[in-house]
């Protein structure tokens, strides 16, 4: 990332910079629905203004991420991101979260997809 950070911070603020960064990281490809197709249904109600639907974006990972690694993703989208802009959630429902081969435990340490 620090090889980069020259080039991220000149295009800070637009989702190239937002998916360069994230791949830096080592967190894999992500998707980033913007304005209102960053909402799933039952989230409509919390934005009740439509005209506030552009500065909304949400992060879908493709990969399982920790609850540590969530909040430091956050601190990080933070600073790349739009000024305006507003994280709606960083999203990994469709990575499965499987206890049954002992690659994660039920301890705290992960949540069930969404952060």
């Amino acid at each position: 990332m620090l090889k980069s950070a020259i080039t991220l911070h000149r295009y800070k603020g637009i989702p190239w910079s937002l998916r360069t960064m994230i791949r830096a990281l080592g967190l894999g490809e992500v998707t980033i629905p913007e304005g209102a197709a960053a909402l799933k249904p039952e989230q409509a109600t919390a934005y009740p203004d439509s005209e506030t639907y552009w500065a909304l974006y949400r992060v879908m990972l493709n990969r399982l991420i920790t609850n540590d690694q969530a909040a430091k993703l956050r601190e990080t989208l933070a600073a790349f991101a739009p000024a305006l802009s507003e994280l709606v959630a960083l999203d990994y429902t469709a990575v499965p979260l499987r206890y049954k081969n002992q690659t994660t435990y039920y301890n705290g340490r992960y949540n069930h997809g969404r952060s």
